[in-house]
């Protein structure tokens, strides 16, 4: 099992995911040793739950411009993973063409047809995927306690979240990643 979450504003997003890397046949069976999350694009991010050597596999086939946008991204994704039988769920965040932040869904439950969310001005959205211990309390309270809506102050909030989700899901790794949605200069997009 594993555990991917999104933080998203309409100016910017993070993104965490932990490590595990769970045996098919034995869920006792597990190793801390794969990574989630990761850059897409510099536009998207993606997360990913389930079936690993399915996901390497669709990284690897998929080529994707650098300056691709959300939807770009998902549609190939969608094409790609059309009529396959895996099992799992991407989670992408980014930037649309009109410049509005989107997280989107890709999951087998689904047939691999994306669902958005639009994140608008004054808003924060967030969604997870896939954990034993429900991180929406987690995500309510710890929220409620930030000193202010910030870049940093999202990503402690994924961080302490996805810390707090590890130390209670033994399907879920205490290591984990926290990536931030930047531009080439730096600057969160």
């Amino acid at each position: 099992m594993s555990f991917t979450l999104i933080v998203a504003t309409h100016e910017y997003a993070v993104m965490s995911g932990d490590y595990r890397r769970t045996h098919i046949e034995d869920d006792k069976i597990f190793y801390d040793d794969t990574p989630k999350v990761f850059h897409l694009t510099k536009n998207v991010m993606a997360g990913f739950t389930g079936d690993v050597s399915k996901m390497m596999e669709l990284r690897s086939k998929v080529k994707l411009n650098p300056q691709s946008k959300i939807t770009s991204v998902v549609k190939t994704f969608e094409k790609e993973l059309k009529g396959d039988g895996a099992y799992f769920t991407i989670l992408l965040v980014g930037k649309d063409d009109k410049g509005r932040m989107k997280i989107a869904e890709i999951t087998h439950r689904n047939h691999f047809k994306a669902k958005y969310i639009t994140v608008k001005s004054g808003e924060i959205k967030w969604r997870f995927s896939y954990a034993y211990v429900n991180p929406g309390d987690l995500l309510t309270d710890y929220y409620e306690e930030l000193p202010g809506v910030s870049e940093v102050n999202l990503a402690n909030l994924a961080s302490r979240v996805t810390e707090e989700v590890g130390k209670k899901d033994i399907r879920v790794s205490e290591k984990f990643d926290v990536l931030r949605l930047c531009d080439p200069s730096g600057v969160t997009v």
